[in-house]
């Protein structure tokens, strides 16, 4: 089940809301904004009643490799520019190895960091049946002001829990 604003607005209105259908919109989503700043650029944890503790969470990368796709697509492009071949596969058996390259040069460029950042809710207190069905997804806006915020301060990442 979704809640979407318009619920909410029939849910303020039936507890004898005063607000106009324009303006509780722009409320919340100035509210939304101001708590998604505050969380972002102060490290805030803002406790939601019934559901848990949102907030900025460290986490150390685990095996896998992450692949920095900008600083590869400008290895590549440097690569090409200088006159030299980029790394082709040509052909691999039936296990999924290389077995025929092109003799080019390599230019995946991999995360050099050993930790990421992201949103989360923690300390879940949601108290529902089948509660474990629920997931927390920020929306795209969130996560982009989160890397770009980053990108500009590199020591803002001392904020954050691990």
């Amino acid at each position: 089940m979704t809640i979407l604003s318009p619920d909410i607005y029939k849910a303020y209105r039936a507890d004898d809301g005063v607000l106009d259908r324009n303006v509780f919109p722009r409320i919340i989503t100035e509210f939304n904004r101001k708590l998604s700043k505050a969380v972002i650029e102060e490290g805030l944890r803002f406790s939601i009643p019934g559901f848990g503790i949102l907030r900025i969470t460290r986490k150390k990368r685990r095996g896998t490799i992450s692949i920095n796709y900008n600083e590869t697509r400008k290895r590549k492009k440097e690569i090409i520019d200088n006159g030299r071949t980029p790394f082709v596969v040509l052909e691999r058996d039936k296990e999924g190895k290389i077995t025929k390259t092109n003799g080019g040069e390599e230019y995946l460029v991999t995360q050099q960091d050993s930790h990421y950042f992201s949103w989360s809710i923690g300390n879940v207190t949601l108290v529902t049946f089948n509660n474990n069905t629920y997931k927390f997804l920020p929306c795209r806006a969130n996560k982009e002001n989160l890397s770009h915020y980053l990108k500009d301060n590199p020591l803002v990442e001392l904020n954050y829990i691990k």
